[in-house]
């Protein structure tokens, strides 16, 4: 005697379920926010750090009255 069971399609590995689609959308989403969010901070640090090179070279900079360029050159 034979008997064959039938599988719903969407468990013969042909379609997507609705969950699975649901699931699928809602790793897609987080995965682009984690991507963002490391953008985001990366962009952040980079920003920290050019400021602080900014304030360096303000600290250490000699500037004419006018904010023309002037060159000193020594012995």
């Amino acid at each position: 005697m034979l008997c064959i069971a039938s599988a719903p399609l969407a468990a013969q590995g042909g379609r997507k379920t609705a969950a699975d689609s649901a699931k699928s959308a809602t790793d897609s989403a987080k995965a682009a926010a984690d991507s963002l969010a490391a953008r985001l901070e990366r962009a952040e640090e980079a920003i920290r750090l050019l400021q602080q090179q900014v304030a360096d070279q303000s600290e250490h900079a000699v500037q004419t009255r006018s904010r023309l360029s002037l060159e000193l050159n020594g012995l």
